[in-house]
C-alpha cells in the first residue's frame, strides 16, 4: 500500500498477492503493473482531496470519500453504470440482468484519471473517472460496446453513486426547479423519487453548514438526473436520454457526469456552478461584440404578428416603411426576423421560397438595406428541423429524415441533425439566403 502522504497522487493497491511495480518520481507514484485479486480486495485511487474505492473482482464503486471523511459506501452490489436495452415497451436495465460483471483491466493514462474495463455477458464497458489536484471533483464518462452477434436497441444509460450519506439537519434540492423546494433529508421515505432535468440537469445537496455536494452534466444527449430516498442515505443516478442501436463491436460514448464536494453551504455550492460552467467552455465568448451586452433585439415577423396568423403588417415592403424607423427610437441595436420561408415560422414547406404574401427577393434586400441605413443588425431565423415528411427537400431526399422502428416518420422535427447531408444542405440554405 502506498501512503498518501503529501495530498497529490496516489493509487493504492490494497491486500494484494504480489507486490505491484512502482515509479515514484516527485509527488507522483503510479502502479504500472496489473495484479491479481485477492476476495475482498479493493483498488484506491485518488487524486488531490478525492479518493475513490473499487471492488478488485467487479470494478464497482464502493467508497468515496473527501480528505478522510466519507461521502458515500455502498452496502450491497450496485453498479455504478447502468443502462436499458430492448424494445420500447420492455425495456430491460443491466441490474435486471443475470449477467455478473468481472474486472479484466486497469489503467492510468495519466496521474489524475483510472480507466476500469469491466465484462459482463455480452456487454463490455470501459469506466472512467478523473479526479482533479485542485478541486474535490469526479468527472465520470463509459465507453460501452455489444460484443454479442446481435443488434440491440439502446434505451438509455445511467451513472450511479449510492450510499450517499444523509445528514439529519442537511438537504437536497434542484436549482433549475421553479418553485424552488428543498427536500430535507430528515423527511427522507425510503423508495421516494425526485427528478432534476435540463441541459445540465444540476442538483445540490447541502450535508452541513461547511460541506456540500453538486452534480452537473455534460453530455451530448439531453441529461437527467433522479434521487431515490432511504433512511440517513440517498442514492443518485445521472441519466443520458440515449436511444439508439447497439451494434456488434461497435463502440459507444457517453458521459461525462460531474460530481463536487465543495467546502461550505447551499449558497456558496450554488455559485460554483459557474466554475464549472466555466471549465466545460459554457460561458459567454471572449471575443463577444462590444455592442451585444447592453443591445436590444427586436423579433418580428415581416407578414405580422402571431394572433392575426402573420397577416397584419403586410410582408417586407410594410415592414421596411412602417416598422424599422419606428425601432432606433426604442434603443434597438439589431432585429431578429422570423422565419420567412414558405410555410413558416417554424414549419418550414420550402426553404427557397418566401411564404404567401412577404413579397420578393428585392423587397427582402430593400428591407435589410433599410436596417443597416438605420444601423441595425440583421439576424434572420433558420430552422433546421425540417418541416413535415410533404416538405420539398423531404420528398426529393428520404433519407434527410429519421425513420421510426416501425417505418414511419416522424411529423415534426423529424431531421437528422447528425446527418452529413443534411448538415450541408441546410449550410446551402444558410449561404443562400446570405448572398441573395
Amino acid at each position: 500500500m502506498l501512503d498518501r502522504s503529501d495530498g497529490r497522487y496516489t493509487v493504492n493497491a490494497i491486500r494484494m498477492k504480489h507486490a505491484p511495480l512502482l515509479i515514484v518520481t516527485g509527488q507522483i507514484a503510479l502502479t504500472l503493473m496489473c495484479v491479481s485479486a485477492v476476495p475482498g480486495a479493493s483498488i484506491e485511487f485518488s487524486c488531490g482531496p478525492m479518493m475513490l474505492s473499487f471492488d478488485e473482482n467487479n470494478g464497482d464503486l464502493t467508497r468515496m470519500t473527501c480528505q478522510g471523511r466519507g461521502i458515500a459506501r455502498v452496502e450491497h452490489d450496485v453498479p455504478p453504470v447502468t443502462f436499458g436495452v430492448g424494445p420500447a415497451d420492455k425495456v430491460t436495465w443491466f441490474e435486471q440482468i443475470a449477467f455478473s460483471r468481472k474486472l479484466v483491466k486497469q489503467t492510468r493514462p495519466s496521474p489524475d484519471r483510472l480507466e476500469l474495463t469491466i465484462s459482463a455477458g455480452p456487454y463490455e464497458l470501459v469506466e472512467s473517472y478523473r479526479l482533479y489536484l485542485d478541486a474535490a471533483r469526479v468527472d465520470r464518462s463509459v465507453q460501452l460496446v455489444n460484443r454479442g452477434p446481435d443488434t440491440l436497441r439502446l434505451r438509455g444509460l445511467a451513472f450511479r453513486t449510492s450510499g450517499l450519506v444523509a445528514t439529519e439537519l442537511g438537504f437536497y434540492r434542484f436549482p433549475a426547479a421553479w418553485p424552488p423546494r428543498s427536500h430535507r433529508f430528515a423527511e427522507m421515505q425510503p423508495g421516494r423519487k425526485a427528478y432534476s432535468r435540463g441541459t445540465i440537469a444540476p442538483a445540490l445537496a447541502e450535508l452541513s453548514s461547511s460541506q456540500s455536494l453538486l452534480w452537473t452534466s455534460f453530455t451530448e444527449d439531453n441529461p437527467g438526473l433522479e434521487v431515490t430516498e432511504d433512511r440517513g442515505r440517498f442514492d443518485v443516478r445521472q441519466t443520458v436520454a440515449a436511444c439508439g442501436y447497439l451494434r456488434p463491436n461497435d463502440a459507444q460514448d457517453f458521459g461525462f457526469v460531474s460530481l463536487q464536494v465543495i467546502e461550505g453551504n447551499y449558497w456558496t455550492a450554488l455559485g460554483r456552478l459557474w466554475a464549472w460552467m466555466d471549465s466545460v467552455a459554457l460561458r459567454v465568448p471572449e471575443d463577444r461584440p462590444e455592442w451585444v451586452p447592453g443591445g436590444i433585439l427586436y423579433s418580428y415577423h415581416p407578414g405580422g404578428t402571431i394572433g392575426s396568423g402573420f397577416n397584419d403588417l403586410g410582408g417586407f415592403s410594410a415592414a421596411t416603411e412602417k416598422l424599422l424607423p419606428t425601432l432606433p427610437r426604442l434603443g434597438v441595436k439589431a432585429i431578429w426576423i422570423l422565419p420567412v420561408e414558405s410555410r413558416s415560422p417554424y414549419w418550414p414547406f420550402d426553404y427557397y421560397q418566401f411564404a404567401e404574401g412577404l413579397g420578393d427577393a428585392a423587397q427582402f434586400r430593400q428591407l435589410v438595406a433599410k436596417a443597416h441605413e438605420l444601423n441595425l443588425r440583421v439576424w434572420q431565423d433558420l430552422v433546421p428541423h425540417g418541416g413535415s415528411p410533404q416538405a420539398v427537400h423531404n420528398l426529393a431526399h428520404p433519407e434527410f429524415m429519421l425513420v421510426r422502428e416501425d417505418s414511419s416518420h416522424l411529423d415534426y422535427w423529424l431531421n437528422d441533425f447528425k446527418l452529413p447531408a443534411w448538415q450541408h444542405y441546410i449550410a446551402d440554405v444558410a449561404a443562400h439566403y446570405m448572398t441573395n
